[in-house]
């Protein structure tokens, strides 16, 4: 049998004259132990008068390491906590780190296990989910499809997010870089410390970085421009990637409501359409999880995957998500990162782009009005220079995501006509006109009328 590092096992139930040479591994009261390190024994036991004798392989732990930073729905601190729809992790298969380069339980340099329950202070005893949030969830997928692989991984979390924080806090307007980069730096090179000075024990496989950030304010005056938030994103998932060695980011878009005088708060706000440009532009960025994007109505009636869910029975009702929205949003966000880091993805089959309603996708040979587009922050319902921005994005998610746009009238390109941010300013373009987005070889064209 083989097993790695952290992995569970328990003895048949009555097991007697039991021997293990060499000894790798502690068996408790309850026939129960975790290997706790690389070896090869013999193990031998008889149950229910009959002998059995079988070989052990502990092999080192293959490492999935993820950075999460974000607001309040990447922390788990908040939202409408449902025990019976909670996904907790197989035991041996997910761990947290935390703040202050410390774990949860207060114990140094080291992940504690994400299945215990009640490991968060304060937490109800009777809990069963690490903390609300999508991370548990997407911990379990990812585990599930490292076995269907049959290259069994184990995922760390090294959690670095904050609720309420607005993107200056990770990059200032000005170019300085925010406290919560030093938090993530400094939570990283703990962990990475911890599994060099235990490479007898592990090997990292991957190391990826997943944001969710963008349901309130994007900087520290409640709301900026696209273009401002773009410029602040970019810099900080350089430098982020700079520090700590990611090799990629994953992006969960967020739309939930926000403001009381506002309760279908669904629009293209300035992060997401920050985040989709730089999904669409980036060769390391892309848009983990599209589950946001299946809210259709004013009443936030979401529609995924085949099943129809009403406000209620999904979300909260504020900014934060119920745990079913959260269980969907890490499965698909595991699904797309495992597909796109392991799998390498697949051919993109069609294009989309998100109207400034924040509900609408238009399709290949689809007319976008672009008057009915112009821009309003979906936070503080602030016009911006009369633009017109739209979101593109491939599917599958998992696919190549870079996306190039032109504009075209009477056959010919108009230069400069959009941004890299799918802006279009206003008297830039005569409608009408018509928009081509090219993935791969994939092409989709728009009409542009009034």
């Amino acid at each position: 049998m083989n097993f790695q590092v952290g992995d569970y096992y328990k003895l048949p139930f009555g097991v007697s004259n039991l021997t293990l040479v060499p000894k790798i591994a502690e068996f408790d009261e309850n026939g129960e132990c975790v290997f706790e390190r690389v070896g090869k024994a013999k193990i031998s036991y008889t149950v229910k008068g009959e002998h059995a004798e079988f070989d052990i392989i502990v092999e080192k732990a293959k490492i999935n390491l993820i950075l999460l930073n974000g607001q309040s729905n990447a922390s788990g601190e908040f939202g409408f906590f449902e025990e019976k729809y909670a996904i907790v992790p197989p035991r041996g298969c997910a761990y947290m780190w935390d703040w202050n380069n410390k774990c949860l339980d207060g114990d140094f340099s080291h992940p504690i296990p994400m299945w215990e329950p009640n490991f968060e202070k304060g937490a109800p005893p009777n809990k069963k989910s690490v903390k609300e949030g999508f991370y548990a969830p997407m911990c379990d997928e990812l585990y599930n499809l490292s076995l269907r692989n049959k290259t069994p991984e184990k995922t760390v979390i090294i959690h670095s997010c904050r609720g309420g924080a607005t993107i200056d806090h990770w990059m200032r307007s000005d170019g300085v870089e925010g406290d919560l980069i030093d938090q993530a730096v400094r939570r990283v090179r703990s962990a990475l410390e911890f599994f060099r000075e235990n490479s007898d024990k592990y090997e990292i496989v991957r190391f990826g970085h997943v944001w969710l950030q963008g349901e309130g304010g994007s900087d520290e005056n409640g709301v900026c421009s696209p273009e401002d938030y773009y410029r602040d994103f970019t810099k900080m998932l350089a430098l982020i990637e700079e520090r700590t060695g990611v090799e990629y980011h994953a992006i969960m878009p967020v739309r939930a409501r926000s403001l009381p005088e506002k309760p279908a708060l669904v629009y293209l706000t300035s992060a997401r359409v920050a985040q989709y440009a730089a999904a669409a532009g980036m060769d390391n960025v892309f848009i983990a999880s599209m589950a946001t994007e299946a809210w259709k109505d004013k009443d936030s009636t979401f529609f995924f995957d085949g099943v129809t869910y009403t406000h209620d029975e999904l979300m909260f009702t504020d900014i934060h998500y119920a745990q079913r929205a959260y269980n969907i949003m890490g499965i698909e966000a595991a699904r797309t990162v495992y597909a796109r880091a392991v799998k390498k993805g697949g051919k993109v089959s069609e294009i989309r782009i998100i109207s400034a309603d924040g509900s609408t996708h238009y399709r290949d040979g689809d007319e976008i009005s672009l008057s009915a587009n112009i821009h309003v922050d979906g936070y503080m319902g602030k016009e911006h220079e009369k633009s017109v921005y739209l979101a593109p994005f491939a599917l599958p998610i998992c696919a190549e995501s870079k996306i190039e746009m032109t504009v075209e009238k009477d056959g010919r390109v108009i230069e400069n006509a959009i941004s890299p941010l799918g802006v279009i300013k206003e008297r830039s373009v005569t409608a009408p006109a018509t928009l081509v987005c090219k993935c791969g070889e994939v092409l989709a064209r728009f009409t542009l009328i009034k």
